[in-house]
């Protein structure tokens, strides 16, 4: 994206902080898409199995979370923990979905999310063979 667009894209989203605490709890309605831009977030889920809580991945600066809710508008598959100081862009959904569809930057965004989409399930596939 150019500089004008991320502009005009950070704009319509807002810095959220979040200290030690959920910031989205699995099965639960997500309405925002967030990047991280400080500090680092753990999507982890209790395992049916054992009762446990199972780090799936751990975020940093940079990466995204909340795009299978922005793209099915299904609630979140697994929970998003700050574990310690975090600071996250986030985008309501309604918001990022109009963008999408009237800024010629938004296909190109939206073609980029659905590369990550593509590129974490083949991860996930090589983790459950390997």
């Amino acid at each position: 994206m150019n500089e004008e667009a991320l502009d005009d894209l950070e704009a319509r989203g807002t810095f959220v902080e979040y200290r030690q605490e959920f910031i989205t709890r699995e099965d639960e309605t997500v309405s925002f898409f967030a990047f991280v831009v400080h500090g680092s977030v753990d999507i982890t889920k209790v395992m049916p199995s054992t009762g446990r809580e199972a780090i799936l991945a751990s975020l940093v600066s940079g990466q995204c979370f909340g795009e299978m809710s922005l793209l099915l508008g299904a609630p979140a598959s697994a929970n998003v923990v700050a574990r310690e100081t975090a600071v996250t862009w986030v985008i309501r959904h309604s918001v990022l979905r109009h963008y999408f569809c009237t800024n010629a930057e938004g296909g190109k965004m939206m073609a980029n999310i659905a590369a990550l989409l593509a590129q974490r399930l083949v991860q996930t596939n090589q983790r459950l063979v390997a």
